[in-house]
């Protein structure tokens, strides 16, 4: 939990604190000690991962990156270069549908798209 939170100030940035939380559990399988989060990080053997970590829990809600920085970060980045790429490959295999089996609409079977006559 942030701790501004415990202060009754809670902003929707504060839930970039809590990813950290969310991402510390994925990458070590263990749930986060409330307040003491930056000792946790020795858990997290990947350098960059840890880096992240350490910038999502910045105790200063202003110095905590905003979610679109987030994109761009090297740790999180990495994996979603991987998924655009899948996605880019599943994308075109689909436009590359020769349209050879339809089904009983004129629908392709394995694209979906409406084949006309």
């Amino acid at each position: 939990m942030p701790p501004e939170v415990k202060n009754g100030n809670y902003r929707i940035g504060d839930e970039v604190y809590s990813l950290g939380g969310i991402l510390y559990n994925m990458l070590t399988g263990r749930e986060p000690d409330v307040g003491r989060e930056k000792q946790q990080l020795g858990y997290v053997s990947d350098g960059l991962a840890r880096g992240l970590l350490d910038s999502l829990w910045n105790k200063e809600p202003e110095n905590r990156p905003a979610l679109q920085a987030m994109k761009s970060h090297p740790f999180l980045n990495q994996y979603v270069s991987k998924v655009r790429q899948s996605s880019s490959r599943h994308t075109s295999a689909t436009r590359e549908c020769k349209h050879r089996t339809l089904d009983e609409n004129r629908k392709c079977t394995r694209c979906n798209e409406k084949v006309a006559r």
